[in-house]
């Protein structure tokens, strides 16, 4: 990591997270929804480094995993998914994201498929009903669970510890700094499930190299800075979302906040406000049922609508270089349309979205 002065130099997704740190380490990095305190909360690029740090201590100190092991998690998206993320890359472990609602047998699996030694899990229920499957897993060392237990940790005769990931950190974390590991870009940095709906999922194994030239590329195309927010709703047990919602930003600066859940995203979208959102096909489909069941089939509001997405979209074209010079009725027409009709859609999605993939 000493030589990596710019970002073309780093090579891995260790280096990424570094380098960031050291470039902003006062910039936000991270905004998540507290339910306990019924508040928006934050995290700067130095405090989130802080928190990996001490979670990279105590995966060190709990021996559950050495460099090259395979270290699960099933969790939403969130600041706990990501710390331990980042930690356990830190120290030269394979991560394997899993799909949240997935089913039991699915992640049973998984973890056997994978050889995991550490799974993270949201609840002790969620828990519960992996280890209920009536698979043995005979990889799988430790368990920790994100949404505390009441006592501090569990074990059954031939199973894995399990574990209050709290205390679990706070009483592993607290020992010297264990250092980055050294990693190369060849070095496997997660292995990504398929669905498995044609069949048994399939790991898809990814090394470091692989996804920081996907990132980039994606930073020769997509411009973005320090003063864009992401809103990340995606499952990051997904390349798109760990590629584009993740690990881009970071390359980037820009913070990214934590959806609550996808019921609650039009809400977020208008607390949050992003700049630039990922989402896949379904959401926007969604949105765009709303807005046509809100306007109707016909009426004034719904030639409007038509004719401000005609022009919007002509005026795009001309910017992107594909069409000529924009006729001068348009460009008259476009003031008025933009605010009495294009800005109500825009504040449907926070008011500030300039970038939707």
């Amino acid at each position: 990591m000493a030589g990596v002065k710019a970002f073309s130099d780093v090579a891995t997704l260790v280096d990424l997270l570094t380098w960031r740190v050291r470039e902003t380490p006062d910039g936000e990095a991270y905004r998540w929804f507290d339910a306990a305190r019924g508040t928006w909360r934050g995290a700067t690029w130095a405090e989130f480094a802080a928190r990996v740090a001490s979670a990279r201590t105590a995966i060190a100190a709990s021996g559950a995993a050495a460099h090259g092991d395979r270290f699960a998690i099933l969790m939403p998206n969130g600041i706990e998914h990501a710390t331990m993320d980042q930690a356990a890359m830190s120290l030269g472990l394979v991560l394997v994201p899993m799909h949240a609602i997935d089913n039991p047998e699915s992640i049973v699996y998984i973890l056997n498929d994978s050889a995991a030694t550490v799974l993270l899990v949201e609840t002790l229920e969620r828990w519960t009903a992996i280890a209920s499957a009536g698979t043995a897993l005979p990889h799988l060392k430790l368990v920790l669970v994100a949404e505390g237990l009441a006592a501090p940790a569990t074990a059954t005769a031939n199973g894995p510890k399990v574990q209050d990931l709290i205390r679990w950190r706070e009483d592993l974390g607290r020992g010297s700094a264990v250092p980055e590991a050294p990693l190369a870009p060849g070095d496997l940095s997660a292995i990504v499930y398929t669905s498995g709906t044609t069949g048994r999922p399939k790991g898809v194994m990814l090394t470091h190299g692989n996804v920081v030239a996907n990132v980039k590329a994606i930073a020769e195309r997509l411009p973005a800075d320090a003063s864009d927010m992401f809103l990340s709703f995606l499952p990051l047990s997904h390349t798109f979302e760990r590629t584009a919602g993740y690990y881009y930003p970071i390359a980037r600066g820009a913070c990214v906040a934590f959806a609550r859940s996808t019921k609650d995203l039009p809400e977020d979208l208008k607390t949050v406000r992003p700049t630039l959102l990922a989402s896949v096909p379904r959401i926007y489909e969604r949105f765009h049922a709303a807005i046509m069941k809100d306007v109707g089939e016909h009426g004034i509001r719904r030639m409007l609508l038509d004719l401000t997405v005609a022009i919007g979209h002509r005026r795009f074209e001309a910017r992107q270089g594909r069409a000529g010079p924009v006729p001068v009725a348009y460009e008259l027409l476009w003031p008025l349309l933009d605010r009495f009709v294009a800005q109500r859609i825009r504040d449907q999605l926070g008011g500030r979205m300039r970038v939707g993939v």
